[in-house]
């Protein structure tokens, strides 16, 4: 992959992952508002939250950027990138598959990796419950960082040849 490429992807991930962070972190302060602490634990707990909300954001952030990805591809004359061996050896299995079907497997992916790294660290750092500040800041970082880290991923798989067998 070209400097170009590296920088390209490092933008949009940076651009991403601060809105989403932005966008989540204002829906968790609205949707805790009159709550002064919220349980970390159980299944209407923090946890559960966080947990579901990397499933969904990935899912969304795919659905909608694999296309938008591939077209600004085509726009910024980088249509032959392609992406780093390494990715090909361990995603390009799911490469080919539809774009539905890649943006679910991200996103159970995302969810079952999230879940120890939070399980841990709300163990570590959080009592049995988290203050309404707490969770917003919590929630807009968590979520700003699972945007920056699949959205590098989401342009790899735009930049992967899919190559259509047709069926005659």
């Amino acid at each position: 992959m070209s400097p170009d490429s590296h920088s390209y992807i490092a933008k949009e991930a940076l651009v991403n992952g601060v809105i989403n962070g932005i966008v989540n972190g204002a829906f968790a302060w609205y949707l805790s508002a009159g709550k002064v602490a919220l349980p970390v634990w159980g299944a209407s707990g923090i946890l559960v939250d966080f947990v579901a909300t990397a499933a969904i954001l990935v899912f969304i952030l795919s659905v909608i950027v694999l296309p938008l990805q591939r077209r600004k591809l085509v726009k910024l004359s980088m249509p032959d990138a392609e992406p780093p061996l390494r990715f090909l050896r361990y995603l390009g299995w799911l490469a080919p598959q539809r774009d539905a079907l890649k943006a679910l497997a991200l996103a159970l992916i995302m969810a079952l990796l999230s879940l120890p790294v939070l399980w841990l660290g709300f163990s570590f750092a959080a009592g049995e419950v988290m203050g309404r500040l707490d969770y917003t800041l919590l929630k807009s970082l968590y979520t700003a960082v699972v945007a920056g880290a699949v959205v590098p991923l989401l342009i790899l798989f735009a930049m992967h040849p899919v190559r259509r067998v047709s069926h005659s």
